[in-house]
């Protein structure tokens, strides 16, 4: 999959320039699940006042790959790597890696029409910043921890899906956030949906 999504808007004042790019890959087997992304995002503002003159770049870049072995109907194992910068986000380069196991209620031949995953996994990270951190920081190691629980349903009437997610570094263990998003879509005639969406975070 390749998609491209350009922004550009231009008046007296200034310019703005936004948009982002993603490729994507992905090879699935009754065993073995591989899936290759990579995606980067920019967005440009200049704009001129009678007092000011503002400029600002926000670059983010990404990389992952994953892959999954299935144990059984129920379990797999996986693991993953990345690659992460944002100039956003103060993070020059970050490296990233997991291993997890996921646990699914329903069988995985019924995952087209229900899925109720638990999943756990443990993520080392390793960043170096683009300017000194509120802890004095420049570089920095991380050992993250998450837990997921997702359900998904789809029927004739239409989609639902609930998503929790906790995280916490485990070297920091009073930093985590909490997570939880819902989102349904209720068919209401053939090829129209009510969309519903909410979202909660504690940080």
């Amino acid at each position: 999959t390749l998609e491209a999504n350009p922004d550009v808007s231009v008046d007296a004042s200034g310019t703005g320039i936004a948009g982002d790019a993603l490729a994507s890959a992905a090879r699935v087997t009754d065993d073995w699940k591989l899936r290759l992304t990579g995606d980067a995002i920019v967005d440009y503002n200049s704009f001129t006042t009678d007092t000011l003159t503002y400029k600002s770049t926000e670059l983010i870049k990404l990389f992952n790959t994953l892959l999954v072995k299935s144990v059984n109907d129920h379990w797999s194992l996986g693991a993953e790597a990345g690659y992460y910068s944002s100039s956003f986000s103060n993070i020059n380069t970050q490296f990233q890696a997991a291993v997890g196991a996921e646990y699914d209620v329903f069988p995985y031949n019924q995952s087209v029409n229900r899925l109720f995953t638990f999943r756990y996994r443990l993520q080392p990270l390793y960043t170096f910043y683009g300017d000194t951190t509120i802890y004095n920081k420049t570089q920095e190691f991380l050992l993250n921890h998450i837990l997921d629980a997702t359900y998904t349903r789809v029927e004739r009437w239409g989609n639902l899906v609930l998503d929790f997610t906790a995280k916490q570094y485990v070297n920091h263990p009073d930093q985590f956030r909490l997570d939880v998003v819902g989102a349904i879509d209720v068919r209401i005639a053939q090829g129209l949906f009510l969309n519903l969406l909410g979202n909660y975070s504690y940080i």
